[in-house]
C-alpha cells in the first residue's frame, strides 16, 4: 500500500541559501583583491568537494612557479560586521 502525503507536506529543497550567497560573494572578493598579483587563484571554489576547505591560493614567484600554497576556508562573522563601531568594507563571510 503506497503512502499518500498532502502536496503541503512537500518543501522543495534550496539551492541558494543565505551562507551560499556569502560564501560567493567572498570567493568572488578575494579571486578580484589578488587578480594581477602573484598569487594562482585558479583553486580557490565556491561549494569545495572537501568538506570545510573552499581551495588553496598558490603563490607565485617572478617566474610563476608556485613557492607555496594556503588553504582557505570562508568563514562566517557571527556578529554584525559594524558592532562595537568597528568596521570593515569586505564580505561578512569572509
Amino acid at each position: 500500500m503506497a503512502l499518500v502525503q498532502n502536496m503541503e507536506d512537500f518543501v522543495p529543497q534550496k539551492s541558494a541559501t543565505e551562507s551560499t550567497i556569502l560564501d560567493s560573494g567572498s570567493i568572488l572578493f578575494i579571486k578580484t583583491l589578488l587578480l594581477g598579483k602573484k598569487v594562482d587563484c585558479r583553486l580557490l571554489q565556491e561549494g569545495g568537494t572537501i568538506p570545510n576547505i573552499d581551495g588553496s591560493l598558490e603563490l607565485l614567484d617572478d617566474n610563476g612557479a608556485i613557492i607555496g600554497r594556503i588553504t582557505v576556508q570562508v568563514k562566517h562573522l557571527t556578529h554584525p560586521a559594524n558592532s562595537g563601531g568597528a568596521f570593515y568594507d569586505i564580505p561578512k563571510s569572509i
